[in-house]
């Protein structure tokens, strides 16, 4: 897929990103998209762990990312699982689905743990880590929002225990089959969900989640992915400080019909020189492109 391509699906991925509320598929009325946030009511099951993640996360994530795994992982196709082809016109069965993978998940995490154990819980860690989690299983009720999904629903998404040794990863895209794929690891967790697997997980492939991408296409996907946070983060505090316009509102709107390399250099031109003017610190969206150049050239 382009680079193009990949911006196409991160500005509107149709089925992939049903807004509601506010939320992706899944994670309707959470605070995603608005900053990390937990809401007041889901407290208790969900923490924030802020802008910095303990570094064994970091670490563990990078590698999770990066490195083929060794035998006995297991990967299941979810788009064949949910049966997604059958979302296209009926929300409701979408609404469905979603509501009933999410409760077998919730019950494979809590035969996992013990009742007052929590698990480490990381939405886009491709985007610098700024959505990670602690998950407590058990303090979850069947209205407790999902900060963190298995349904990668446009981002990866990772759940791991504390010491490390299983977790659940949600893969989106880059795949030669399917868009959306779990990859299950660690004896403790492959043993519960031999015990009463949620019935999305019917259909596996084979070899491990990693050996299936394509190394050109993951590195174009990581980059726009990260691209794209860092603008929407610039966006977003334009729009908190004041900055926002009629002409940035429409730049907006535009990339999200027609995404194109022009129309995403033109937003950055004028939203970065905005929070420059204004004495507002972010991060420049093209930033990590620059410090990969320089590297390669060194």
């Amino acid at each position: 897929m382009s680079f193009i391509g990949h911006v196409r699906g991160w500005f509107g991925r149709g089925l992939r990103k049903r807004e509601v509320h506010g939320g992706p598929l899944g994670r309707e009325d959470t605070v995603w998209g608005h900053g990390p946030g937990v809401h007041a009511e889901d407290r208790s099951a969900w923490y924030w762990l802020a802008e910095e993640p303990p570094r064994e996360l970091v670490d563990w994530s990078e590698r999770a990312r990066s490195q083929p795994r060794p035998p006995g992982w297991r990967v299941y196709d979810l788009d064949a699982g949910l049966r997604t082809e059958e979302w296209e016109h009926d929300d409701a069965a979408a609404t469905r689905s979603v509501k009933k993978f999410h409760a077998d998940v919730l019950s494979v995490f809590r035969r996992a743990t013990a009742e007052d154990e929590w698990i480490y819980a990381i939405d886009e860690p491709e985007a610098g880590y700024y959505y990670c989690y602690r998950f407590w299983p058990h303090r979850a009720t069947e209205t407790t929002r999902w900060y963190v999904s298995p349904i990668p629903d446009g981002d990866d998404e990772y759940f791991v225990s504390q010491d490390f040794s299983w977790g659940l990863l949600a893969f989106f895209g880059g795949f030669p089959r399917g868009e959306w794929q779990v990859c299950a690891f660690g004896q403790e967790l492959l043993d519960t969900l031999d015990e009463d697997p949620p019935s999305a997980f019917s259909t596996t492939l084979d070899g491990d989640v990693f050996s299936q991408r394509d190394p050109e296409e993951y590195d174009i996907e990581s980059k726009t992915s990260l691209l794209m946070f860092k603008l929407g983060l610039s966006c977003a505090l334009a729009r908190q400080n004041g900055l926002w316009n009629r002409d940035l509102e429409r730049r907006y709107r535009e990339l999200e019909e027609e995404p194109t390399l022009e129309g995403i250099a033109g937003l950055i031109a004028r939203v970065e020189p905005a929070l420059d003017e204004a004495g507002v610190e972010y991060e420049p969206a093209m930033s990590h492109l620059e410090d990969g150049e320089s590297r390669n050239r060194n």
